[in-house]
């Protein structure tokens, strides 16, 4: 299963992580972020590396992984 999760400044850290937490089935999650390339810091600090990147226009994918 896919899971997009999207990240932004200011993001409580748990509403990203506790999705993979609580989940029964096998996911694969990749991180979203509105700009390429871009560190997200969340609220207690942690810091999150977008995977793709949701634009106006719709999905561009960053990493590897999607190419």
């Amino acid at each position: 299963m896919l899971i997009d999760i999207v990240v932004y400044d200011g993001l409580d850290e748990m509403d990203a992580l506790a999705p993979l937490e609580v989940s029964a089935a096998p996911v694969k999650p990749a991180l979203m972020s509105r700009r390429p390339h871009r560190v997200v810091l969340g609220d207690y600090g942690l810091r999150f590396l977008a995977d793709s990147v949701r634009g106006r226009r719709g999905f561009r994918h960053t990493s590897a992984a999607f190419q």
